[in-house]
Formats: structure tokens, C-alpha cells, sequence
């Protein structure tokens, strides 16, 4: 005897797509969201663990100029010398910064940062790098150059040379020649240990909280 099959009813069959489809709206950016910030943190720890190679080589070959502010004229040409330690796709360093970084994206500081004036160059890898200003020794990095977002704490980040106490070159009452490189936070700025994230909004620093200068790295 045939057996009676239940057949699922046009109205069950479009319940069912909308439920699916609910769902997909509610996970899926999360998933594009984390595989971004996975992205993300992976050039971050990339750029760290480049440009602190480059400039410890730069300064054991003879060719960085210790400062004695962070304000100091020699910032430009330490920085010109430690692209010399990439493979340069693209040179920047006659006021022509938006060659090679991206003015569209966020700026630093009161949105001035960085200036035209500033010099930058983009590495063979992608990595986009402009010093912060002319003479202030502060270096940006950018892991995918003209390619958005064009964030601080996404796609762009930001290093200072620091001594052996992991005290910022240049900041007063501390002494000490510049041995390496290290993420920037100006919440501890000059006090040395590591740097922290920043959890809430700061038109200067941090437009698009949170920062994850410190967490991004144990990712």
C-alpha cells in the first residue's frame, strides 16, 4: 500500500527562507567583521616585526642620528634612511606624501597629520609608511596602502622609536640612544612598558574605537 508523503506547503518553504535569511543578516557581518580584524592584525604584527628589524639594522649599520627632542629636524632623515632598508616600490620624500599615503583616509591630530611636507614611501609588500610630521618622530604605517578603510586601529597604526627602557626617543628627563621600535599610545606616552588600547573615541588618535594597540598584537 503507498504511504501517504508529506509535502512541505509553499507557505512552510518561504517561513523557512525568511528564517534563514534572518539569520544570515545577523552573523554574517560578524563573520566579514572578524575575518577583517584577523586581517588586520596579522599586517599589524607584520609592520611591527618589519619596521623594528629596519630601523635596529639601520642603528647597529651607523645610520640613525640620535634626537634629543621629539621635535627635532634629524626625524626626517633617520626616516629616509630607514626606507633604505625595504624593497621601495615608491618614494615620496618631495612633498608629495599623497603619492604614497593616502590623504582621503583618517588623519591624525586635529585631522593635520600627516602633512604633504611629511616624507613616505610604499614597500614592496603593499605597506604604505609616512613619518607623522616633517621633524616629530612618530611612523605610520598604512598594511594596504590605498586600500580601505583607511582606519587607525584597522588598516593604519603607529610606531616611536624607543630606548632601552621602552621610553620614547626624545622625551625629556630620559636619556638613552633609540635601540628599537614600538607601538605608540599617547595615554602612556613617556612612560614607557607597553602601550594600551584605546577603548574610546579620540578625534586625535583613535576615530573609530576600539584601538586595539596593545590587544591586537596577542591576537
Amino acid at each position: 500500500m503507498l504511504q501517504n508523503k508529506h509535502a512541505f506547503t509553499l507557505a512552510e518553504v518561504l517561513i523557512a527562507l525568511t528564517i534563514i535569511g534572518v539569520i544570515a543578516v545577523m552573523t554574517i557581518p560578524n563573520l566579514v567583521n572578524s575575518a577583517n580584524d584577523s586581517e588586520y592584525f596579522a599586517g599589524y604584527k607584520k609592520a611591527l616585526a618589519i619596521g623594528s628589524a629596519a630601523i635596529e639594522q639601520q642603528i647597529l649599520d651607523s645610520k640613525y642620528t640620535t634626537i634629543q627632542a621629539r621635535q627635532d629636524a634629524n626625524n626626517a632623515s633617520n626616516f629616509k634612511n630607514f626606507a633604505k632598508y625595504f624593497n621601495v616600490s615608491k618614494q615620496c620624500f618631495n612633498n608629495n606624501n599623497n603619492e604614497c599615503w593616502d590623504a582621503t583616509g583618517e588623519k591624525l591630530y586635529a585631522n593635520s597629520q600627516p602633512t604633504q611636507a611629511s616624507p613616505a614611501f610604499i614597500d614592496s609588500s603593499g605597506m604604505a609608511w609616512s613619518l607623522y610630521s616633517p621633524t616629530e618622530n612618530i611612523i605610520l604605517v598604512d598594511i594596504n596602502a590605498f586600500k580601505g578603510p583607511n582606519h587607525y586601529g584597522k588598516d593604519r597604526w603607529y610606531f616611536v622609536p624607543i630606548n632601552k627602557d621602552g621610553v620614547r626617543e626624545g622625551t625629556n628627563g630620559y636619556n638613552g640612544d633609540a635601540v628599537s621600535m614600538a607601538p605608540y599610545n599617547p595615554s602612556n606616552d613617556g612612560t614607557g612598558g607597553e602601550a594600551k588600547d584605546i577603548t574610546s573615541y579620540s578625534a586625535a588618535w583613535c576615530q573609530h574605537p576600539p584601538c586595539k594597540i596593545r590587544s591586537g598584537l596577542l591576537k
